[in-house]
């Protein structure tokens, strides 16, 4: 009985923590990280569940279907041991988003680098965004 409790207190965190990304709806909010991508829209990074997820929205910040196969994110962890931590984003099954299922650790202050990749095997059209502050509130 305690098993279940745990589960459904569980389910019901995640459901309240995780944003909808629903292709056409607004973001209900810009917190994190939210930059334009040299005019074809914008990117959110954001920690959800502790991990990131990144997602693309239209200037007017309806959510699109990512154009990128790929996100390579370089954070700079400004905690004790000042980490460094290399992760690559990949297409969420069945949502509009990009998510690496690290947990990303408390301080909630981060630098991050990004190189955007929109083929899997290929560099053709990379974008890369430099070093940006990275903030999340909860």
């Amino acid at each position: 009985m305690r098993i279940l409790a745990l589960l459904v207190c569980a389910l019901l965190m995640f459901q309240f923590s995780a944003v909808a990304q629903t292709i056409g709806e607004k973001m209900p909010d810009q917190k994190g990280l939210t930059l334009e991508v040299q005019g074809r829209g914008m990117i959110n990074m954001r920690l959800v569940d502790r991990r990131f997820q990144l997602v693309f929205m239209d200037l007017d910040g309806r959510v699109e279907q990512c154009p990128f196969s790929r996100v390579v994110v370089h954070i700079e962890h400004r905690g004790k041991n000042g980490d460094e931590m290399h992760l690559v984003l990949r297409p969420e099954a069945g949502k509009a988003a990009l998510r690496h299922n690290r947990y990303i650790p408390p301080p909630n202050t981060y630098r991050v680098r990004m190189v955007l990749f929109p083929h899997e095997d290929s560099k053709e059209g990379m974008l890369v965004i430099p070093l940006q502050t990275f903030t999340w509130v909860e």
